[in-house]
């Protein structure tokens, strides 16, 4: 079952009354070279969803629009700022700064490193004000300009790059994962 919300998110026991759905499909990270880190569940009959808009939180540009399927690889490439809207951080922005990053080494709870392929990776303006946190993972994130969804967010964080900090965020190609679940844009 899938829970909404989590257990991290509330005191007591998790109950029925926090059971959104069921878990339809994923992918496990024990192959040498990962793309996808994704996982995908069916709604139960008696739940109902809003679709993918951006939320009326704080600091939300274009809230309560809907967000827009993936685009071509080439348009991603023209992505300047980005955003997401995650559990743990609210929305957040962050600059595009590489596309299909291979070779990216991760921390994986219960795992290890696991090696990740065709990443996008996603600066956040300050160091000190992460673009993403655990528990965002699986975030969408998407341009803020153009409002279209391209990746899901799998991990990131700190790196000394010369010795000026650096925090960065992962994330993995959207259209991938929604063909590898058999899932479509709502």
């Amino acid at each position: 079952m899938v829970y909404h919300p989590a257990s991290v998110d509330v005191s007591g026991r998790l109950g029925p009354r926090n059971q959104i759905g069921q878990l339809y499909d994923y992918r496990t990270l024990d192959t040498p070279s990962v793309e996808l880190d994704v996982a995908a569940a069916t709604l139960l009959p008696s739940r109902t969803h809003t679709g993918n808009s951006i939320p009326r939180i704080p600091g939300a540009k274009n809230a309560g629009k809907r967000l827009l399927k993936p685009p071509s690889e080439k348009r991603i490439a023209e992505f300047k700022t980005v955003a997401k809207v995650g559990r743990t951080t609210g929305y957040t922005e962050g600059r595009l700064s590489a596309g299909f990053f291979d070779d990216v080494g991760l921390e994986v709870p219960g795992l290890g490193i696991v090696y990740f392929s065709r990443l996008f990776e996603i600066e956040s303006p300050d160091a000190a004000k992460p673009f993403a946190k655990p528990g965002d993972s699986g975030a969408a994130v998407f341009d803020v300009t153009t409002r279209s969804a391209f990746a899901l967010i799998v991990g990131g964080g700190l790196w000394d790059d010369d010795g000026k900090p650096r925090m960065l965020v992962y994330s993995c190609d959207l259209a991938a994962a929604l063909e590898a679940m058999g899932a479509s844009w709502l």
